[in-house]
């Protein structure tokens, strides 16, 4: 599934801005909620990179940045986009519970935004992993679709989301598309069964807790980074100032973000 989404994503498109990379624009990569601070220099390690865009866009900043994912076809777009865009970064093909036999290597940060635990089983063995590669003055940064989202649809016929899922659900999720991807809502895809795990938020606190990662900060926003809603093919959300979006009507009632730092103690 990943390897055909990551195909067509390298092709560019209005989520994956492609074009503005190669022609050395700006507003290539998503947003981020908070200032990390200069990264000039840093070692910064991204887990599921996917394409490599935002790992990309780390890298002009200065970080020197490997970028990690478990799809063939998204490492091998990630580095041609390196080699084309003339912006430096390592990538590395392996899922992230296999990454430590891989990889053998310590960062100042590691980073993960988007869309990415709601495919990993276990947390806490996600959150060891995360720790074997800090410094011993590391952090984790961590963005991502907030998981009340995750009980909610918007595919009625009004625009109000309604409450379908349960926000503490244990278990896998088996999810099946009629087709396209979340960027290409109308591409051809053959690979449309999906699944993923739901964690609350206390999930992901406890098991960075456990790896023996201290929280500096919890971030709650009630707006994304992206259309959460381009399954229903109606502008129920709208971008802002920013780069993110707000669903219309609900602006800041829901959480739809949230960001999280923790350190190496």
């Amino acid at each position: 599934m990943w390897d055909e989404r990551a195909v067509i994503h390298a092709r560019g498109n209005a989520r994956y801005r492609v074009d503005r990379l190669l022609s050395g624009k700006n507003g290539w990569a998503d947003p981020v909620p908070d200032d990390l601070g200069p990264v000039r220099g840093k070692t910064m390690l991204h887990l599921q990179c996917h394409i490599g865009l935002d790992s990309l866009a780390w890298a002009k900043r200065g970080a020197v940045v490997t970028g990690v994912d478990y799809a063939p076809r998204a490492i091998e777009a990630a580095r041609v986009l390196s080699q084309k865009s003339g912006i430096p970064a390592r990538f590395i093909e392996s899922d992230v519970y296999g990454l430590p036999r891989r990889l053998n290597a310590h960062f100042d940060m590691v980073i993960t935004t988007y869309g990415v635990l709601c495919w990993l089983p276990d947390l806490t063995r996600w959150a060891r992993v995360v720790a074997r590669f800090l410094k011993p003055s590391g952090f984790l940064y961590l963005a991502e679709i907030h998981p009340f989202v995750n009980t909610l649809e918007f595919t009625g016929r009004s625009e109000t989301p309604t409450l379908v899922g349960s926000y503490f659900h244990r278990g896998v999720f088996r999810y099946h598309w009629k087709g396209g991807t979340y960027a290409v809502p109308n591409a051809r895809t053959r690979h449309n069964v999906h699944y993923g795990w739901q964690h609350s938020l206390a999930d992901v606190v406890a098991a960075l807790r456990r790896a023996g990662l201290a929280i500096e900060y919890l971030h709650e926003f009630p707006y994304a980074y992206c259309n959460l809603t381009w399954y229903t093919r109606r502008r129920t959300m709208r971008k802002g100032r920013g780069g993110f979006w707000h669903l219309s009507g609900w602006e800041d009632k829901l959480p739809l973000m949230f960001s999280l730092k923790a350190r190496r103690a």
